[in-house]
């Protein structure tokens, strides 16, 4: 396994949280299922109606899955994939910033 010294110090049960998701994600990978559905839920699979905070703190969240998979990540293909997984995530998050931010403008407004 590769190491990098991106990885933030200190994180030592974050890292070792997220390299046994990743042997899940790999075991489930050979066996041939799809990890997702099994592993996490998708916002799709809510049967109710999540807040804009409750998206903005799921997409930071896999942000930061993404960016310590890309750390541990075994090869370059590997690392840039998880790389561009954080970026969209971190786009997202961002786009739901903006979303809460005129939520609360139109409540203002009223």
């Amino acid at each position: 396994m590769r190491q990098s010294n991106r990885r933030p110090g200190g994180a030592l049960s974050r890292r070792l949280e997220a390299e046994s998701d990743i042997r899940k994600l790999r075991d489930f990978s050979r066996r041939g299922v799809h990890p997702t559905a099994t592993v996490r839920r998708t916002m799709s699979d809510r049967d109710d109606d999540p807040t804009t905070e409750e998206l903005k703190i799921e997409q930071g969240q896999r942000e930061t899955a993404s960016h310590q998979a890309a750390n541990l990540a075994d090869t370059d293909e590997e690392e840039k994939a998880h790389a561009r997984r954080a970026e969209k995530s971190a786009y997202l998050r961002e786009k739901l910033e903006e979303r809460e931010r005129a939520e609360r403008r139109a409540e203002d407004q009223q």
